[in-house]
């Protein structure tokens, strides 16, 4: 859904550059901590996150809100999660 949206603001151009940027930095967060990337479920169905959190990325990529530098900071955002660098009590937990 969120990528339906974003891609007709990129033809229509109906919101504001904040909200386009506002969705992107939500979505790059929920989708480093998304873990359920299953395809079908036996007796549910399919299970769509990762197909959906990629479809909207890239909407972003196509927006014309979202250049370089946007790119490089998702890119940047997309990585998992672990110890800082040269964080030897973190890395040693």
């Amino acid at each position: 859904m969120l990528a339906e949206c974003i891609d007709r603001d990129t033809r229509v151009r109906r919101q504001p550059q904040t909200r386009i940027m506002q969705w992107g930095d939500r979505l790059a967060a929920w989708y480093v901590r998304e873990r359920d990337l299953r395809g079908f479920v036996p007796g549910k169905g399919w299970a769509h996150a990762a197909a959906n959190g990629a479809d909207a990325l890239g909407a972003l990529a196509r927006s014309p809100y979202f250049g370089a530098t946007e790119t490089h900071r998702a890119a940047r955002r997309g990585r998992r999660p672990g110890p800082a660098r040269g964080d030897a009590r973190a890395a040693a937990r």
